[in-house]
């Protein structure tokens, strides 16, 4: 029955209406839903590692209001050299609804980084694909989160947050494509962010 009101709840807010969110915001924790030390080689040049739910650590975000966006860091051998990384996951967005979503990773010096456009509030499988030539062994896959949120409401800006406090302060955090935010001060669990959204009609 939480279950089902949260997700009400959730397309109500979907579609706009004024909203006070507050949390004790995690901190960003890059191995939350999995992390493993291998990846399975399907060929001389392509390797392909699908983590179901049921792989996955952990699978799901959290309430409603702090839904995570996820971010998969995969770090390859010295002795590999992968020409592309690219992580799709699949799950269920913040607002209950299904998506799946292709990230194409960056390279720093053999770390490849995949964040998420979006926030989830639960995921169902991640699936890892390198090109190049991966032998498998010794490539640290890790799938957590960043300090972005999912905070419901559709078609507002900076302009509609009458207040956007964290830890009492001000936070002058960045603004995302889909209904996402990145908060500027660092979440330890304990210290809260609160925002107030008038979305104009």
């Amino acid at each position: 029955m939480s279950d089902l009101r949260n997700r009400r709840l959730s397309q109500v807010l979907k579609h706009r209406c004024p909203v006070q969110l507050e949390w004790a915001a995690p901190a960003a924790d890059d191995d939350y839903f999995k992390t493993v030390t291998a990846l399975d080689v399907h060929s001389d040049d392509v390797s392909v590692t699908e983590f179901s739910q049921g792989d996955l650590t952990a699978s799901y975000g959290y309430a409603v209001g702090m839904c995570p966006v996820p971010v998969a860091t995969i770090a390859e051998n010295s002795t590999d050299t992968w020409t592309s990384v690219t992580v799709e996951f699949a799950g269920l967005d913040q607002w209950g609804d299904g998506l799946v979503e292709s990230v194409s990773a960056t390279n720093s010096t053999g770390t490849w980084t995949a964040t998420s456009s979006h926030a989830w509030r639960e995921i169902k499988k991640v699936t890892v694909t390198v090109a190049g030539d991966p032998d498998g062994s010794n490539d640290t896959v890790k799938i957590g989160y960043t300090k972005r949120y999912g905070y419901l409401v559709e078609g507002v800006n900076s302009s509609n947050f009458i207040v956007r406090d964290f830890n009492d302060l001000a936070d002058s955090g960045t603004f995302y494509p889909n209904s996402v935010y990145e908060i500027e001060g660092t979440p330890d669990g304990t210290k809260k962010m609160k925002m107030v959204i008038v979305p104009k009609f």
